[in-house]
C-alpha cells in the first residue's frame, strides 16, 4: 500500500523515573494519526498470477482505496503507535535525561 502525500501526527506522553541516581524518561502513551491525501494499493501475484483477474482487482481496489484505507486506518495507527512507543522507550529508558537534553 502506497500513501501519496502522507501526513502523520505524533503525540507522546512521558513520565520521569529515577534509576541508579539518574533521571530517565519513558513514554507512557504514543499516538500516531495518519492523514493521507491519496492511497494506491498494489498486490503481487493475485489469483495465482492471472494477469486479467489481477488487473481487474487492482482497478477495483484503487477505485475504492480511500474506503479500504479507512477500514484499516485504526489498526495501522495502533500498530505504528506500539512500534514507536517501544523504540522511544528503548532509547529513553537507557540514556539519562541529562545526557539527552543538555
Amino acid at each position: 500500500m502506497a500513501k501519496d502525500d502522507l501526513r502523520t501526527k505524533h503525540e507522546t506522553h512521558y513520565e520521569k523515573f529515577e534509576k541508579d541516581g539518574d533521571i530517565y524518561m519513558r513514554a507512557k502513551k504514543y499516538i500516531v494519526k495518519f492523514s493521507p491525501h491519496h492511497i494506491t494499493l498494489q498486490f503481487d501475484n493475485l489469483f495465482n498470477g492471472d494477469s486479467i483477474l489481477g488487473e481487474q482487482m487492482h482497478r477495483f481496489l484503487n477505485q475504492n482505496s480511500d474506503l479500504i484505507f479507512k477500514e484499516l486506518q485504526v489498526p495501522y495507527e495502533e500498530t505504528f503507535s506500539l512500534v514507536f512507543n517501544k523504540i522511544t522507550n528503548d532509547v529513553f529508558t537507557r540514556v539519562p535525561m541529562n545526557k539527552i537534553f543538555k
